[in-house]
């Protein structure tokens, strides 16, 4: 066999190699969005893929930020298998200025260095603030960045890779192999993005912005059974604004929906970030507080009712009155997850009309499941 054509023979059984590689890059992420997966392990699970797959000594996943003037490190993994994020590098619509730039705004369909004279022309044109190895200049760059498209041409980020820890070049193969695979890899962050869409319009009450009640329901069960699995408490409140008829009368719906928006940012942003707020119904909000004590339950529904009635409407300091909205609280608690969904329900419904019967703008007793 001549030279040429054992050469030709080796480029075939390595593009063979990288195509079945290819095949199974494409199966493990499918399989894994398939699965209920945070968009974090998304991005792991690619850049292993890479590193792992095709040989590349490290990789990184940077993503395009919603103002399109700047690009972040979503993802990156070095040879040691370290994940590192937050490197967040400024790009603008021009042609040449660096090759994340170049890639993002259309100018360049890749970027591929292999040696170093080429480092030395990066750095003339600017890239070196994106070049990894920049502090050692006797080493070798072999890197190279493809965009992630999407439908219809759209960019929503790079895939960069390197060879910092070995001198392999990457060839032309490498690179049809990694286009590829980032498009598609750009389409599994996409879809995820819009199933995340897609569930939290599911969940969420349209106009506060609160969980709704179909989401209430579910998390009040899991929160429950996770009470009772590791013998942590859990408090419920049930928040009910009085005579809030009276604000649509004055106002018209319109008005009516505005307090309910404000109040629901109150409310929010006065809360743990594990706690979860609900609108259940019309005025009325439900609130499940995880691994709390009994105190902290009526505590929080003190804090929160003052918090309402010190509160402003905007449609009241619009028109230049200074009226006040209050709301009335029912409060029930488990130990450790003895309660049913229904029971401690029944619970809070019964604690908060027993503040609306006492005359409104109160607490009601905190009352606590107790096993017959």
């Amino acid at each position: 066999m001549t030279p040429p054509q054992k050469n030709h023979l080796q480029k075939i059984i390595r593009d063979k190699k990288l195509f079945q590689q290819e095949s199974l890059m494409y199966q493990r992420l499918m399989e894994a969005m398939r699965g209920d997966v945070r968009l974090e392990d998304v991005y792991k699970l690619i850049i292993t893929i890479v590193t792992q797959g095709l040989g590349f000594d490290r990789a990184g996943i940077f993503i395009l930020q919603p103002d399109g003037k700047s690009v972040s490190l979503a993802m990156g993994i070095d040879n040691q298998g370290r994940y590192e994020t937050g490197l967040v590098y400024p790009v603008e619509d021009r042609p040449d200025l660096d090759p994340f730039s170049s890639l993002l705004f259309g100018y360049k369909k890749y970027f591929l260095t292999n040696n170093a004279q080429k480092r030395q022309f990066a750095r003339k044109k600017g890239w070196g603030r994106y070049d990894p190895v920049e502090q050692d200049p006797k080493r070798f760059l072999n890197n190279a960045v493809v965009p992630m498209v999407v439908g219809h041409g759209k960019i929503i980020g790079l895939l960069a890779v390197d060879n910092f820890f070995k001198p392999r070049f990457i060839s032309k193969s490498d690179l049809a192999v990694l286009t590829n695979f980032a498009t598609q890899a750009g389409i599994a962050v996409e879809s995820f993005h819009l199933h995340e869409k897609i569930i939290s319009l599911t969940i969420t009450d349209q106009l506060t912005g609160a969980y709704n009640r179909r989401y209430f329901d579910h998390c009040l069960a899991g929160e429950l059974n996770r009470s009772r699995r590791y013998g942590r408490p859990c408090g419920l409140l049930y928040l009910d604004l009085d005579h809030f008829k009276s604000i649509n009368d004055r106002y018209g719906h319109a008005g009516g929906d505005a307090v309910l928006k404000q109040i629901a940012a109150l409310l929010q942003g006065n809360l743990r970030q594990i706690d979860r707020l609900c609108r259940i119904g019309g005025e009325e909000f439900g609130i499940l507080l995880p691994e709390v004590s009994r105190e902290h339950c009526t505590d929080v529904a003190e804090r929160l009712g003052g918090l309402i009635r010190q509160m402003v409407p905007q449609v009241d300091a619009m028109a230049g009155r200074k009226e006040r909205v209050t709301a009335s609280i029912g409060v029930s608690f488990t130990l450790s997850g003895e309660a049913t969904p229904d029971q401690l329900m029944m619970l809070a419904d019964k604690s908060l009309y027993q503040a609306k019967r006492a005359g409104r703008d109160r607490i009601g007793d905190l009352l606590t499941f107790n096993r017959a």
